[in-house]
């Protein structure tokens, strides 16, 4: 029975620490067009290419924006998140160009594979700039508009990328959690 103790309370402290070493996710419920997603914000110096792996290894992908509704939730989120004194800011985003796509609009899109329907690309954008930029950013300088961009981000002074999921059922966690430690519990008596 003190093992049982043990690794229940070893259980709870492990849960709470895995909660206090990542960015918090805040979850878009109000508004018209909310979807109930999570997003998260992560400032890094991580490649285009590198942050999207970091998204799917979180759970998630890098933000898509599909709507103008989405696009506002967004700016707002991210404008926590900057100092004017730092220079512009820049967020990978989920968008991107395949190899072999016409330059420089052409092939566009995210992720998740959804309808590339809605943008919002800043005035003269997008230019695919040296030959090379087919990566989405959301782009501080030009009031949040996309720019295409490089994989690696070397101008921006504030770099990070957005992370979204769907949420997750939270009554089938419990469900899950509470009948295995049901079957511990049956297990340990059967022992004894």
């Amino acid at each position: 029975m003190k093992l049982l103790k043990v690794f229940m309370l070893a259980s709870i402290f492990l849960a709470g620490m895995v909660g206090t070493s990542f960015a918090v996710p805040v979850q878009w419920t109000i508004g018209a067009g909310a979807n109930g997603h999570f997003y998260e914000v992560f400032l890094s110096n991580d490649s285009w290419t590198q942050a999207q792996l970091n998204a799917v290894g979180a759970g998630g992908y890098l933000a898509t924006i599909t709507s103008v509704e989405e696009q506002g939730f967004i700016q707002a989120l991210v404008a926590s998140y900057l100092n004017p004194a730092n220079g512009p800011a820049g967020f990978k985003l989920g968008g991107f160009q395949p190899a072999g796509s016409t330059e420089p609009a052409g092939s566009w899109q995210w992720v998740t594979a959804e309808a590339w329907t809605y943008t919002n690309w800043a005035g003269g954008e997008p230019n695919n700039t040296g030959g090379n930029e087919g990566y989405l950013y959301l782009d501080e300088r030009f009031t949040w508009a996309w720019n295409d961009y490089q994989n690696i981000d070397a101008f921006y002074t504030t770099k990070g990328y957005i992370v979204e999921s769907a949420p997750v059922p939270e009554p089938s966690t419990l469900l899950l959690l509470g009948a295995g430690l049901g079957g511990f519990v049956l297990w340990r008596r059967k022992k004894s």
